[in-house]
């Protein structure tokens, strides 16, 4: 079954992970606390992050785009009601390759809409956001994709793919550097 952002999931949690502003540090600090003490062997997982962020650099512009194109017009927006959060790849992602941390998890409350939510969109630049936020593509995106052009739909979710499969491999190393 395909998961997307906005299906319920009955087996899942009624809060997001590190939901408060203590947890949410806490869960960065220990993550900190981990890649210091494994840094040595960390080399293979920050190369997958680091590939990831470079392909993730690429899509930028074409899921901009996108969102210009649909997110503006759309009547019930995935940032107001999808029930997604950062994971554990999504920080480990964002501390391998550098980058900072939004100061909070997207929400408190999964009832609630995204924090970063802004009047122009979401507020995180593009490469910083939870994947789920990236790899969906609403059915207007599909659409739009699918009548080919630059960016056909198929090359679209071949890069998303490969981006999905970098950050497995990049957990997984990072696990096996890490015990």
């Amino acid at each position: 079954m395909c998961r997307t952002p906005d299906s319920p999931d009955s087996a899942g949690p009624s809060v997001p992970p590190w939901n408060s502003i203590p947890l949410w540090q806490a869960a960065n600090r220990s993550l900190a606390q981990a890649l210091g003490r494994h840094r040595p062997r960390l080399a293979p997982a920050i190369a997958l992050a680091g590939e990831a962020f470079a392909l993730l650099g690429q899509l930028a512009p074409v899921m901009t785009a996108l969102g210009n194109l649909t997110c503006s017009r759309c009547l019930s927006p995935c940032c107001e009601r999808a029930r997604v959060w950062f994971d554990f790849r999504d920080l480990l992602y964002l501390h391998l390759t550098g980058q900072p941390r939004p100061p909070a998890q997207l929400r408190e409350d999964l009832h609630e809409p995204c924090r970063y939510l802004g009047a122009a969109g979401c507020r995180l630049p593009r490469q910083l956001r939870p994947w789920v936020c990236t790899w969906y593509l609403c059915p207007s995106q599909t659409t739009l994709l699918g009548r080919g052009g630059r960016h056909p739909l198929g090359l679209v979710r071949r890069q998303l793919g490969a981006v999905a499969e970098l950050r497995r491999e990049m957990e997984t190393a990072f696990i096996r550097a890490s015990t």
